[in-house]
């Protein structure tokens, strides 16, 4: 009998075709789904991760050589003559997003490969399931979609394709839903924000609800400064007292909405001609580092095929945003203008409209954990404090890190602290009533929370990225082998399931011990006091969260987005460090769970000094008043935003 191989992404896909297949024991399954690979486990089918031949130094390779391609490419696009015409950097407004479309396809596409190679050396069928249809490119929207079926388009525009049976499915599972959130846990959680929220933050909740054009000033003074506000973090919330207080006068800039229509499209020798280059100069790269092939080939068309249609939203969108923004500064005083970090296309291409108007932009930061592991060595180059001409960051690890990775690129910064909301509740006992109310945990019984990171889906991330499958195992080893063993009320918090294209792969795990639960529908920040102990495993802003509410932490330490070298005694002074790397993890784990309470904590009471000094200096930064300290800063640079060769200079820098 002739083995048959099938891929499939999605659950939807397997229920599409596993009833013309029936009960055939010749047939292999091939996931790059967590879930699916769980579920079919479980029922005893024959499935295999199509991701188990990969490690995590061929993800942090394949990063790398994406890396390289999509400077190219952007290096490409700033040169075409649309950009010219523009006076634009297209390139540079598409970098960040051309990352995760090309990371993610070109990894589908050597997976394609290797597993058609054993189609082949197996004399198999070649069976692949999916959904032809692609989501769409928009001005800000040019990267794949968890939904997309990129096995499925690869293959299906590869030479390979005429020997492949491919049968069609639904774009997306529709069988799974975030589970409703209470009405009693609704009014909890939205009684805790009101009562834990600065007044800034209530004073720009009701001026974003005013009259688009209005200002805010403090009645009886003239104002110094015009500043203006785009995006709504944290930092910049708190921000808004301060500045008032200094005679700014703040003017709120709404993103305009999308042009109505798209911008004339690329004639047809002109698109084939743009696709041609495009696909040549990125063969020519991947050639180089050993990356060849039918898929290759394939998935590179692909990309070219949607960056000729983004091409057309773009110049509309430019000429839509110079209308919208059709005043210029001119005059004595200089104003600037205070924006989150900007990174999808429509939001860099803002940035250098706003810059065509001579408004320089401070970025503010909304995570402060760049310097802590290898998770962002890769994207330096294409992060937003490149777009910007000052920052404003949580941290003086932060700012260490860019500042020794960009040279003198380096914007002047501002080390603010994080926001307030972040670093504290204020009521701690209230908090934690009330979120173990939400939780329905009754009793004295010791609770253990792990919060379990995103899983990607087709928005892949390297290099020191993941694989799905590869790290769906690390958190069942977490809820299944550690908490299996311990005596303890355990939680699990995933993201929601709106995030995936299956849901997470525990929610149908069959060997959770009795006392684990999964949890997906409240934000973290609610649920933080209700635990005993936290558990997290990823070194990113959530980190800070959890170590703001003083419970004794546990950092895992992954093979993929792992911790700096030079961190490690930090992290192992400040908090309880399990590498996973090291045999025996999992019983080490177990035993800090099992711990008395009275030890545990003194252990953790004895970290104390070291705990603070790594939040000051690492990743929550310096106590205080971050709004005044922005606002201080802000009108200091500003101020020298109008001595006329100050400005050159920057210009100089940041072109």
């Amino acid at each position: 009998m002739t083995p048959k191989y099938v891929i499939v992404e999605n659950v939807a896909g397997y229920e599409a075709v596993a009833p013309q297949l029936g009960q055939d024991e010749s047939v292999v399954w091939f996931t790059s789904s967590a879930y699916l690979l769980e579920k079919l486990t479980h029922g005893g089918v024959a499935v295999r991760s199509i991701e188990d031949t990969v490690t995590q130094e061929d993800l942090n390779t394949v990063g790398w050589v994406t890396l390289e391609l999509c400077k190219a490419w952007g290096v490409f696009f700033d040169e075409q003559p649309f950009s010219q015409e523009l006076e634009l950097k297209a390139g540079q407004t598409l970098l960040p997003q051309l990352r995760l479309m090309l990371v993610c396809a070109l990894s589908k596409a050597l997976l394609a490969q290797h597993w058609m190679t054993g189609v082949l050396d197996q004399g198999a069928q070649a069976w692949v399931v999916g959904n032809p249809s692609l989501s769409s490119v928009a001005v800000d929207f040019v990267r794949f979609a968890e939904s997309d079926s990129l096995f499925y388009r690869i293959l299906q525009q590869s030479s390979w394709s005429e020997g492949i049976h491919f049968v069609e499915s639904e774009p997306e599972s529709m069988s799974h839903k975030p589970a409703p959130i209470g009405r009693k846990a609704y009014w909890i959680c939205r009684g805790l924000t009101v009562f834990n929220a600065e007044p800034s933050k209530w004073l720009y909740a009701l001026w974003r609800r005013m009259r688009e054009g209005t200002t805010l000033s403090l009645a009886g003074q003239s104002p110094k400064r015009d500043i203006y506000i785009a995006g709504n973090n944290e930092l910049i919330k708190e921000t808004l007292w301060p500045l008032l207080r200094q005679k700014a006068q703040l003017h709120l800039l709404h993103m305009p909405k999308h042009a109505n229509a798209m911008g004339a499209p690329l004639g047809d020798q002109e698109a084939a001609q743009l696709e041609h280059e495009l696909c040549v100069l990125g063969q020519k790269i991947l050639d180089h580092h050993g990356y060849s092939g039918p898929a290759v080939h394939a998935m590179l068309q692909l990309c070219a095929q949607r960056l000729r249609l983004w091409v057309s939203h773009f110049t509309a969108e430019a000429k839509h945003l110079r209308q919208v923004f059709g005043w210029s500064h001119e005059n004595d005083v200089r104003p600037l203008l205070l924006s989150h970090g900007l990174t999808d296309p429509k939001e860099l291409l803002f940035y250098q409209v706003m810059r065509q108007k001579k408004l320089p932009i401070v970025e503010v930061q909304h995570g402060g954990s760049a310097g802590l592991s290898h998770a962002h060595r890769g994207i330096v180059d294409l992060a937003e404090i490149n777009a910007c001409q000052a920052s404003v960051v949580y941290n003086q690890n932060f700012q260490k890190f860019y500042a020794e990775h960009l040279a003198e690129r380096m914007p002047p910064t501002c080390i603010s602290g994080a926001p307030s909301i972040t670093r504290r509740d204020k009521a701690p006992k209230l908090f934690r009533q009330a979120a173990r109310s939400i939780l329905n945990l009754k009793g004295n019984r010791r609770v253990v929370m792990y919060l379990a990171n995103m899983l990607y889906g087709n928005s892949l991330n390297m290099p020191y990225g993941h694989l799905d499958t590869h790290y769906a195992k690390t958190q069942k080893q977490v809820a299944v082998d550690v908490f299996g063993k311990v005596d303890a009320e355990c939680l699990v918090k995933i993201y929601p399931p709106r995030r995936f294209q299956d849901p997470h792969p525990l929610t149908v795990c069959k060997d959770l011990p009795k006392q684990v639960r999964v949890i997906s529908q409240y934000d973290f920040r609610y649920l933080r006091a209700a635990s005993d102990l936290l558990i997290l495993d990823i070194p990113y802003g959530t980190l800070g969260w959890g170590l703001a509410a003083n419970k004794p932490t546990v950092l895992l330490d992954l093979p993929f987005n792992a911790v700096l070298p030079h961190m490690k005694p930090i992290f192992e002074a400040a908090l309880f460090y399990v590498d996973t790397q090291q045999t025996g993890w999992v019983e080490q784990l177990q035993d800090l769970i099992n711990m008395p309470k009275q030890k545990l904590e003194k252990q953790w009471a004895q970290k104390a000094e070291a705990r603070r000094d790594f939040l000051e200096r690492c990743l929550l930064g310096p106590t205080g008043d971050p709004g005044k300290r922005i606002a201080d800063f802000v009108m200091e640079f500003e101020e020298g935003l109008n001595n006329q060769e100050a400005v050159s200079q920057l210009e100089a820098v940041h072109v």
